[in-house]
């Protein structure tokens, strides 16, 4: 906003606050933010100062800060120590440059987006700045580094490069560099970000380097350094490197319809005088009678880099996507006291499929706007955390300090929209994380549109969806010598690639779902991640460490299986170890009617749960609630800890909740009614001082790779790694004794909706004189080499994993299921 908005106080707690603090060092400038004053540009000449009268601007620069700042989201006991230590640097003949870096530094740690330092008017001359040398390129922020995005035909450096180094400065300092001296509300790196990418010339001269000349070092795609000397250009030759866009003329932006389906650019909210409003209100109001003559269901809408503006303009486009009234502002001031009330949706209003474009140069109105379209639930949104959100602050004032001329804007007021549960301090997610690639860049590709496009049906092939992580790899303490994987499980998909990195560096080779270290070792400490990549996106996972463990062991907590069961010749049956010398409590539940409130078609009526202590029965349920009312009341208070989901009342379910001895069970479900449905046996074994319940589990049931299957879950629980033997035995049942049993399984491993990894015949692993091994350590029966039973060792990150077994080729039969923890020498 370029006019006073409104906001909440929200102060970062001390000891993170002081960490950002602390880790800061002195160098660059700061720029004022987008959509209130151009950015400043430093003079080849400064005048200098003593340090008398620079201390005073200081205590100027503190004292109007401590008076008339609202402080938003600034640690201001870090801030005044900082500052305390900053002064005690002042020193006779000081250049304003110089004096200028620091002061944008303590004014970006005020983590307020609308606050800003400049130059005196007199450095900021024209004159002045055309005598300036930029690097001749601009670079994009990619995964935490800075990229070759375009550069000029005379010194044609390799798009697509990693910056590695300039003039001496590695490109993680100079990106450092640039975050330190740039501002943004609280702990938001997006919004710096987006000025990054547009001003990488201006910035590195300001914050970096003034030189005439550049030593430039890169490293392309396949790893390969090469260096390069490269003369600055003038500010006019560098700002023919930005590409111009079809919104560049237009003042408020532009659409397009095709079909049923249409596409909204708003490029700003900044129109504030009466006839300014009219501008911004006539192009709304075209577009949406147009769109509602045209009978339009789907609408994208792209605000990316709208930078804020008037909150009656914000406001006015959000009366448009909502057929409910809805409340604006908070009362907290004497500002925009109408936006305070209910507002109206407008008569053509918006009401089918919207998808939002966003990025980090959503920033001031623009965050407001999006705030409030994520806690109404309007619509979609794609792309990248936004640069601002629900709070800002805004209202600004100058003030000119007395003897450098630095001229400082901050801002007065905050405003906060009636959003709720959103991150003080951060911006607005999106539902579905899209961030360009240095790729795209270079190739001037819209990811974030194609996304969009692909999400409503456009472009996207028959078998490829948007990719969405939705499980991240989990960070683990790892005993020297032992393995470890890592995975991130993923939604959509279809023609995916993978590509894990540790501490930033592609790991040769690793480019499967699921990552593996046979021996872990010193040199494999570090932070990893995973690219995932089709023809629709492009996602990064979050970062997981691997660390040297203290032998620390993960455990098995828990089973699932779901299968069909029916009378006497089809009970599923769920084996399962308990571990250790102490009794547990175990809760055990055979589950049918509430999978149909879960969308699971049918399912078995009447289920009967009984279980077994070898040939004895040790308790039977049929109807979880049909007891003693506090056997009830305890069931679901068990369910509710080990995080179960809810039986409904009086159900007919069954349940037990018993004090168990250590040794060898099993869960036998079947019909009460002989009709056969899906059923599903769980086994919940809460650890007791860090010793897992569960030793093995395993589940045996008749499949026939259609209606009836067999779906194994458990779930993974502690810190490290945890190595499991799965296998899927069916002719090796036989030979002990079962009849009708499935001839060649195929057993598959899943996180989520992914398979990691499957096994069709376990002499034909890689590993099997290991699986062989193994088996005999845990004490399962031998398999013989010449059955084609399925089998696997893998080491699993804690979580929660799906093992199916189902026939290999045509067939069906009996199958059986095992899991068992492998304890592994460290």
């Amino acid at each position: 906003m370029n006019t006073p908005e409104r906001g909440g106080l929200f102060v970062r707690p001390r000891s993170a606050g002081w960490r950002r603090f602390a880790g800061r060092v002195l160098g660059g400038v700061g720029l004022l933010c987008a959509g209130w004053m151009q950015p400043l540009f430093a003079a080849v000449e400064y005048p200098t100062y003593t340090q008398g009268q620079l201390d005073a601007d200081l205590e100027q620069m503190r004292r109007t800060i401590e008076n008339f700042h609202p402080r938003l989201y600034t640690a201001w006991p870090d801030w005044q120590a900082t500052y305390s230590h900053e002064r005690s640097t002042l020193r006779d003949g000081m250049t304003e440059l110089e004096f200028f870096r620091m002061v944008s530094r303590l004014v970006s740690l005020l983590d307020c987006g609308h606050s800003g330092a400049s130059l005196s008017t007199v450095s900021d001359g024209v004159a002045a700045t055309a005598e300036r040398r930029y690097v001749p390129l601009l670079a994009k922020v990619v995964d935490g580094a800075l990229w070759v995005d375009r550069s000029l035909d005379s010194v044609a450096l390799p798009p697509g490069s990693e910056i590695r180094e300039i003039n001496g400065r590695t490109g993680a300092n100079i990106l450092q560099t640039f975050y330190d001296h740039l501002t943004a509300d609280g702990t938001n790196e997006t919004f710096k970000d987006a000025r990054i990418n547009g001003q990488f010339g201006p910035f590195f001269y300001l914050y970096v380097d003034d030189a005439e000349t550049f030593q430039v070092r890169l490293r392309n795609s396949d790893g390969d350094e090469s260096e390069v000397e490269v003369t600055g250009v003038d500010p006019d030759a560098w700002s023919t490197l930005r590409i111009p866009r079809p919104q560049d003329n237009v003042p408020v932006g532009l659409y397009e319809f095709t079909g049923e389906r249409a596409y909204l650019l708003v490029k700003s909210f900044n129109f504030y005088s009466a006839s300014a409003h009219v501008v911004f209100e006539t192009f709304v109001d075209g577009f949406f009678s147009e769109a509602a003559s045209r009978g339009i269901q789907e609408l994208i809408l792209d605000v990316r880099g709208n930078g804020g503006g008037d909150p009656y303009m914000g406001d006015y486009l959000l009366s448009y996507l909502t057929d409910a009234p809805y409340t604006y502002f908070r009362r907290e001031s004497d500002f925009y006291a109408d936006l305070e009330v209910p507002s109206q949706p407008k008569a053509n209003a918006f009401t089918g499929r919207l998808l939002t474009l966003m990025d980090g140069g959503c920033f001031s109105t623009n965050g407001h706007f999006l705030s409030l379209l994520k806690t109404l639930g309007i619509g979609e949104m794609i792309g990248e955390e936004s640069g601002g959100s629900f709070a800002t602050t805004a209202n600004n004032s100058t003030l000119t300090l007395s003897n450098s001329r630095l001229r400082f804007s901050y801002s007065r007021n905050t405003f906060t929209t009636t959003a709720e549960d959103l991150a003080p301090g951060r911006g607005v997610f999106p539902d579905y994380p899209v961030k360009p690639t240095i790729a795209d860049y270079v190739a001037d590709r819209d990811a974030i549109r194609a996304f969009a496009q692909a999400l409503l049906g456009a472009d996207a092939g028959p078998t490829e969806e948007a990719i969405v992580i939705v499980g991240e790899p989990r960070s683990q303490e790892v005993s020297p010598g032992q393995p470890v994987s890592l995975v991130a499980e993923i939604e959509g998909g279809g023609g995916q690639t993978y590509q894990w990195r540790h501490d930033g560096e592609q790991v040769p080779g690793a480019t499967s779902a699921m990552l593996t270290i046979a021996a872990f070792g010193e040199a494999d400490v570090g932070d990893y991640d995973v690219v995932v990549t089709n023809s629709i996106n492009q996602v990064t996972s979050a970062t997981a460490r691997l660390e040297i463990g203290d032998g620390q062991r993960s455990r098995l907590v828990n089973l699932s299986a779901r299968t069909t069961a029916g009378g006497a010749s089809d009970v599923a049956i769920a084996g399962f170890v308990i571990t250790g010398n102490e009794p547990r409590h175990m809760l055990v539940r055979g589950v049918g009617p509430a999978l149909a409130e879960l969308g699971v078609a049918g399912v078995l009526s009447e289920p009967t749960l009984t279980l077994y202590r070898g040939d004895e029965v040790v308790a039977t349920n049929q109807g979880w609630s049909a007891g003693p009312a506090t056997t009830a009341a305890a069931i679901s208070e068990q369910s509710i800890r080990v995080g179960a989901f809810a039986l409904p009342q009086d159900s007919r379910d069954a349940a037990l909740l018993l004090m168990l001895e250590p040794g060898l069970y099993s869960a036998h479900l079947a019909s009460g009614d002989d009709m056969l449905g899906t059923g599903l046996v769980e086994v919940y074994g809460p650890a007791a001082g860090g010793i897992r319940a569960l030793g093995n589990i395993s589940t045996r049931a008749r499949v026939d790779g259609g209606e009836l299957t067999l779906v194994s879950g458990f779930v993974v629980e502690g810190v490290s790694p945890q190595t499991l033997l799965i296998r899927a035995v069916g002719p090796g049942l036989a030979e002990l004794g079962v009849t009708g049993t499935l001839a060649r399984p195929r057993l598959s491993l899943f996180v989520g909706k992914q398979e990691v990894a499957s096994n069709t015949g376990w002499m034909l692993a890689d590993n099997s004189s290991d699986i062989e091994t193994a088996a005999a350590d845990v004490g399962a029966f031998a398999l013989a080499p010449e059955n084609a039973d399925a089998a696997m060792l893998i080491t699993l990150q804690p979580g929660t994993y799906t093992a199916v077994a189902e026939p290999a080729e045509n067939g069906e039969g009996v199958v059986l299921i095992e899991v068992y923890a492998v304890e592994s020498a460290p």
